[in-house]
């Protein structure tokens, strides 16, 4: 029988059924796939892009403690920072696809202080001349399912990081600068008998910034237990992994320093050689030094009077011995005992102080916010010999002044009555007693007025002869004692970017009895006790972050 057209149309429908099924699981089929490569290979993406992260952070991160090391004068070998941060890379498995630049970059805030104003804008100098460094990784991930729609055999997975030297505000330790093997002395930290006691100040109490194992070398007594606020303070040596030949008694609470620290007076500027209308005293002491004068400001010895100093330029340095003038010839009138005007002293040569001899700075300005800035040019230095400040004045009648025991009182020496974080019985200072600025460029830093600034700020372009404090008696030294050379590659006066010959400045520090230093101790190498006998020194440190340091961070 034959079919008809509607039976011939029904039976090809029937045999096109299922058909878009097939089409549906193919189409899904895909999706599918796609899906689990866009997983499995994204999965993949994802893992690499942070392995390769990491990797930048390391390896920049590295550079840059590199550079915080170079910045400070540290001598490393090859072209580092730049071949730490690809060696880091090639330790994290990457070594190719690298690219490591140092500079500037777009976006990044200036960092860059001021120290008058510890404000950070573009007009202030900084003190490197790159202080950037950026690490990028370009890390080839082969794909597997992604090709399947039409993706490439495999994806670049870019990774960027940005480090760089800032300037941040920190508490400064007794701070041992000279980065590399010792200069010539042996070491760059050493004595014997001396009792070495810190007060206040942070956690790390003193730092040696040297790696060489022949770095530090005492023998002597060292006591934190009242160092930051009584909770303890510690010793650091930078990049020491344990405490063994670190050449410090094993009683001292000892920690690895974790990384260098830089110069934190770098910033401070060094001052102009004194002009009108400040005394020149190059050729006259006439204008700058009245000899015997009695009663004046607040001489301590008002019977026979004192040598009063005034702030100006001494080309030949400053002598300070009984009937002899500044520059050494016989002048009868010449009492021995110098009482120094507030301001800065700059000094083509030594500041002598000779046996029985007498330093005093005046404080007779009203809030004792005055004081005085010895500045030493080129290679001049302070020498203070034994039994200086044991000055006695022989009378016919009435008592005799005795610099070792006439007093300072605590009082005078602080500023705006802010406490020096000595001992509560110190009441006063005898000796030799000299005090920095509360105020002014060579003050606080914060600009508040409430802690003495600089004392003794050695010239950093030129080396300078070593510098001793070997009085047997009793002294307080009430501000910053710096000694520094630098011989910056940044031009005259920076403090930045020292040369790595340099740090050869030594600082001798001994004492006989009541010794204080209220103040930050900076140098490049310290020698302490000198070998006179057991040589107390109280140093109390200054807790609050005042100075600029720089510090080595991960910026984008």
């Amino acid at each position: 029988m034959l079919r008809t057209a509607k039976s011939r149309r029904r039976t090809r429908r029937t045999r096109e059924r299922g058909q878009a099924a097939v089409f549906l699981v193919l189409a899904l089929g895909i999706f599918l796939i796609g899906g689990v490569g866009f997983v499995v290979d994204g999965a993949n993406l994802w893992f690499h892009r942070q392995s390769a992260q990491t990797a930048a952070d390391a390896a920049c991160t590295a550079g840059a403690m590199d550079m915080l090391s170079q910045a400070a004068g540290a001598n490393l070998p090859g072209s580092a920072p730049t071949d730490s941060a690809n060696s880091y890379a090639v330790l994290n498995g990457y070594s190719s696809g690298v690219s490591v630049s140092a500079g500037a970059f777009t976006g990044l805030d200036d960092k860059r202080c001021d120290y008058a104003n510890s404000v950070c804008d573009a007009s202030d100098n900084n003190l490197v001349t790159s202080p950037y460094l950026q690490t990028t990784i370009a890390d080839q991930v082969p794909t597997t399912f992604m090709r399947l729609v039409g993706a490439g055999p495999s994806v670049n997975v870019p990774a960027r990081s940005t480090c760089g030297l800032s300037n941040v505000l920190s508490p400064v330790p007794i701070l041992v600068l000279n980065p590399n093997a010792p200069n010539g002395a042996g070491n760059t930290l050493w004595g014997s008998d001396f009792t070495l006691s810190v007060y206040s100040g942070p956690v790390k109490s003193i730092q040696v910034n040297s790696t060489d194992n022949n770095a530090v070398n005492l023998s002597g007594t060292i006591d934190l237990s009242n160092a930051n606020g009584t909770q303890g303070g510690e010793f650091s040596i930078a990049g020491r992994e344990s405490e063994n030949d670190a050449g410090v008694s094993s009683s001292v609470p000892w920690v690895n320093a974790g990384g260098i620290i830089s110069d934190p007076f770098a910033l401070v500027p060094v001052p102009p050689k004194p002009t009108s209308p400040v005394p020149d005293c190059s050729f006259s002491l006439s204008s700058c030094v009245q000899y015997g004068q009695t009663g004046s400001l607040d001489c301590p010895d008002k019977t026979d009077g004192c040598d009063i100093y005034q702030p100006g330029n001494y080309s030949n340095g400053i002598l300070v011995r009984r009937q002899q003038d500044a520059n050494g010839n016989s002048n009868l009138n010449a009492t021995g005992l110098a009482l120094f005007v507030p301001g800065v002293y700059y000094l083509g040569g030594n500041l002598y102080a000779d046996v029985d001899s007498c330093l005093r700075s005046a404080t007779s300005d009203g809030d004792g916010s005055g004081g005085t800035t010895f500045y030493f040019a080129g290679s001049a230095t302070l020498n203070v010999t034994s039994n200086s400040g044991a000055l006695k004045r022989p009378r016919t009648t009435g008592a005799r002044f005795n610099c070792a025991t006439s007093v300072v009182s605590v009082a005078q020496a602080e500023c705006n009555g802010t406490s020096l974080n000595l001992p509560s019985s110190v009441a006063g200072f005898s000796g030799n007693v000299l005090i920095a600025p509360c105020t002014g460029t060579y003050g606080d830093p914060s600009g508040n007025g409430n802690q003495r600034g600089m004392l003794f700020f050695h010239d950093r372009d030129q080396a300078g002869n070593p510098a001793a404090w070997n009085a047997a008696g009793s002294f307080g030294l009430i501000g910053n004692l710096y000694f520094h050379y630098c011989a910056s590659t940044l031009g005259a006066g920076n403090g930045g970017s020292c040369n790595s010959d340099a740090f050869t400045d030594i600082l001798n520090l001994g004492s006989g009895s009541d010794a204080y230093v209220a103040g930050d101790i900076v140098v490049d190498q310290l020698q302490l006790g000198q070998g006179i006998g057991d040589s107390p020194i109280t140093i109390s440190l200054n807790p609050n972050p005042q100075y600029y340091v720089l510090k080595a961070s991960l910026l984008q």
